[in-house]
């Protein structure tokens, strides 16, 4: 009897401490709180270990700490201990169970196992759906919440609409509760809107998603007057999606007005309780940052990239399965952008540091990490090569090659384009190094996967076709195969022109072909066939440089010069210094406004002929 009236004692202590703690989390501002409450819920699960002490401390690591690698246990535990419970006593313990299931789906959507999630999703959905067929204005809102939870999941791995099918149930529950009190149940409508908002906004449907962030949004606004303090979270969620939205619709301004407006809640929230609110004041940030720099707004957006990162490595510091990948992944964004405005080292750095992350994640996450990393790869080997580091972008490459090789065996459909542009690049690398026969062998099987993809789905592939086949002719004129450099131009130039013919914008392809094809002729003396592949090219960089002068005028200048060397050959000299003269006019402009610039390079070199021409007509 003693025995049982001492464990009594202490699940009452248990239970008088759960609630102490509770009372200091709702009822407290001091930022202190969250350290005070997570002693209180320690002495708790030390007092009395049972499934009211494990699943409130697994909550409160969940939700205030962020530490999902510690809630995931405790969170199975106490699921384990409430399905007993439940056996016995179905009527008092299957909410509690309910609710648990949802929460160990939210710390594996957060963690990214998204199967997993699922199946905690679908077992909470189940209880919740018997509990509101007897008491529906009780339990039909945690039906919307794990609807809402699910359709989450299936627009991360591309099930659209599927998530759109049970966000249409979500939002119908959604609509009838407003209309027996709306007070109550406006925000789980709103929530409902906001998320169907992004799954229409994922799905590129602009005008449905606009609809859904504006009534969400009028919701929100119309609570937070009267409660700011529970609506700022929520406000500030539907106003990030909004700017989305016109950042998507290129309405950059009303953009910029939306994401800053969030951002201020977003530091509110974060002064409160930073390690639950920063990691959406640093996705916020991340938002900013990218319209910055659409914005030409460069200062900006370098510091609002930094102080996302800064936050993610605070955040994966102490957690690092919820946040590294964050981390990760913002680098590559600050990557791009250095890369971008030229400070070339830096990205370097980033994405060494970026494929270091992931290499990590991989080791617990495969699935999910691995065709990320591989990417990433592929990133630092294209800068590598531009910082003139042949031997590391190689083996960046080969790393990359590694793993879309075995995604690919697994899922071909998915994998095989990005295999085929790793083997392209690897290849071209192989022929910048003069090692010929590696580049054959990675481009000839660039090709011969290119060409099927083609046969399923010509138009996406066919231009794919076209690239590896005119690097693969360099790779022959290299290796001294003039027939079969000829051969495979020429299949190029064919393809190309076909698709010209539909999308004129791309005949600039069609002209580098014929420079390259006019090269061999003239080394093989063919000069009748060099001219008249040149003179076609300088015809149709004439036309495509008025249109874009700084993307083509270098091309256009160098046929110039190129035609020019030919009728050189040929003891035309005049003829080849009225050229010369010409190309010298159109990059004169261009080397002065960009003095050390390719611009004023080509100009020398251009004017070095120049001047030798000329001294030839003179006789010196």
């Amino acid at each position: 009897m003693a025995k049982k009236q001492s464990e009594k004692d202490l699940r009452d202590l248990a239970e008088e401490l759960i609630e102490k703690a509770r009372s200091i989390l709702d009822e407290s501002d001091d930022p202190d709180r969250f350290f005070e409450a997570e002693e209180i819920a320690r002495k708790a699960i030390q007092t009395q270990r049972d499934e009211e002490t494990v699943s409130f401390y697994a909550f409160f690591l969940h939700e205030y700490r962020q530490d999902f690698k510690q809630a995931e246990p405790l969170y199975k535990e106490a699921i384990a201990g409430y399905q007993k419970l439940a056996a016995y006593s179905p009527q008092d313990y299957r909410r509690k169970l309910a609710d648990l299931h949802n929460n160990l789906g939210e710390v594996y959507r957060i963690t990214n196992k998204p199967k997993a999630a699922l199946k905690e999703y679908e077992e909470a959905l189940t209880i919740y759906r018997q509990l509101a067929e007897d008491l529906p204005l009780d339990y039909n809102p945690l039906v919307m919440t794990v609807l809402i939870n699910m359709s989450v999941i299936y627009t991360t791995v591309g099930q659209i609409q599927k998530a759109l099918h049970i966000l249409e149930e979500a939002l119908a529950i959604g609509r009838e509760l407003v209309k027996l009190d709306e007070d109550a149940f406006s925000k789980d409508l709103a929530r409902t809107l906001n998320t169907m908002g992004n799954v229409h906004l994922e799905n590129g449907d602009l005008q449905k998603g606009r609809l859904c962030f504006e009534e969400a949004l009028a919701i929100y606004r119309k609570k937070a007057e009267k409660d700011p303090q529970a609506f700022q979270y929520s406000l500030a969620s539907v106003l990030v999606n909004i700017g989305t939205l016109h950042d998507n619709l290129n309405n950059l301004d009303k953009a910029q007005s939306y994401y800053e407006e969030a951002l201020k809640l977003n530091r509110s929230l974060v002064e409160k309780n930073p390690e639950v609110f920063s990691p959406e004041l640093a996705l916020n940030l991340n938002n900013l940052a990218t319209l910055y720099q659409r914005q030409n707004k460069m200062d900006q957006a370098d510091a609002a990239y930094k102080e996302a990162i800064a936050i993610y490595h605070k955040l994966a510091a102490t957690n690092p399965d919820a946040y590294l990948h964050f981390c990760a992944k913002t680098l590559g964004s600050i990557a791009r952008f250095h890369s971008q405005i030229g400070k070339l080292q830096e990205s370097l750095d980033e994405w060494k540091q970026s494929v270091v992350i992931f290499q990590e994640l991989i080791k617990t996450n495969p699935q999910a990490y691995q065709p990320i990393l591989a990417q990433t790869l592929n990133y630092l080997a294209f800068l590598e090569d531009k910082l003139r580091q042949p031997e590391n972008a190689k083996r960046s490459y080969k790393q990359a090659l590694k793993i879309f090789l075995e995604l690919a065996k697994k899922e071909p459909e998915t994998y095989e384009t990005v295999l085929a542009a790793t083997l392209h690049y690897l290849g071209v690398l192989h022929c910048q190094t003069a090692e010929l026969q590696e580049a054959l062998k990675a481009l000839k099987e660039a090709l011969e996967i290119r060409q099927r993809l083609a046969l399923y789905n010509f138009s996406q592939n066919v231009q794919a076709v076209a690239e590896t086949l005119n690097s693969l002719a360099i790779v022959y004129k290299n290796l001294h195969r003039t027939s079969e450099a000829l051969d495979t131009y020429q299949r190029a130039l064919v393809i190309n022109r076909e698709i010209a013919q539909k999308n004129p914008v791309t005949k600039g392809n069609i002209a580098v072909t014929l420079c390259n094809m006019a090269l061999i002729y003239k080394a093989d003396g063919q000069y009748d066939q060099a001219l008249q592949a040149l003179e076609e090219a300088l015809e149709i960089y004439k036309g495509i440089t008025k249109e874009n002068p700084q993307r083509y005028l270098m091309d256009l200048a160098g046929s110039y010069n190129n035609l020019a060397s030919i009728y050189d050959d040929l003891g035309e000299s005049g003829k080849s210094l009225e050229l010369l003269q010409e190309a010298l006019q159109l990059v004169e402009p261009y080397a002065k406004k960009f003095p050390n610039s390719q611009y004023s390079g080509l100009y020398e070199t251009i004017a070095d002929n120049c001047n030798l021409m000329a001294k030839t007509l003179k006789g010196e």
